[in-house]
């Protein structure tokens, strides 16, 4: 149990609130600032801890897809512009993420396209050695052939219709959490309380 907290904690000893859905249906997350340094060190404050996306993206099976869904980072004390680095660097995780995963989508459709097409060759292929006479070793090559053509073929379709779904779903979130509504609270740290 420990060792799952430490996970979606990250390395720091931060305490991450739970979520909560609003009236309007807008899953507000909660993420606890007030103790930790939020950004990579020697990233110059470009990028954040990956404990932060780590514990907001450990929801997103919890919630239905697609779901609004609002950050609200809680930080001691309220920094211009410490609050607009944090905030910059939030928006840029999820455009990258979308970004690669946009780029694994042609990806795959293309891989899919060549995979059908090499399958459609290799039926041609097959088709051609099935008619006539040819002897038992043309046989056995036509087999070993008609079987690679399915092969391709089915591997073709299970990219178009499985791999690239997956893939869709992933840049849904990762454009939603890029546009994501993001507040910042302050509130007084939980070891002055």
């Amino acid at each position: 149990m420990k060792e799952a907290r430490e996970l979606i904690k990250g390395k720091d000893d931060s305490v991450f609130l739970e979520p909560y859905k609003e009236e309007g249906g807008v899953y507000r997350l909660s993420v606890d600032l007030r103790e930790i340094d939020p950004f990579l060190a020697h990233s110059g404050r470009l990028f954040l801890d990956e404990g932060i996306f780590t514990y907001v993206d450990s929801f997103r099976k919890a919630m239905p897809s697609p779901s609004p869904i609002a950050i609200d980072f809680i930080v001691a004390a309220l920094e211009e512009k410490r609050d607009a680095d944090i905030e910059k660097a939030f928006r840029r995780h999820y455009r990258l993420e979308l970004s690669e995963t946009k780029r694994e989508c042609r990806h795959v459709r293309l891989t899919s396209i060549l995979m059908l097409i090499v399958g459609a060759i290799l039926m041609g292929i097959y088709l051609f050695f099935s008619f006539g006479e040819l002897g038992l070793v043309y046989e056995v090559i036509a087999e070993i052939v008609s079987i690679a053509s399915w092969v391709f073929i089915w591997a073709a379709v299970e990219k178009a219709f499985f791999d690239l779904h997956e893939l869709k779903v992933d840049a849904l979130y990762y454009s939603i959490m890029s546009l994501t509504e993001i507040r910042f609270r302050q509130e007084e740290s939980p070891a002055c309380a």
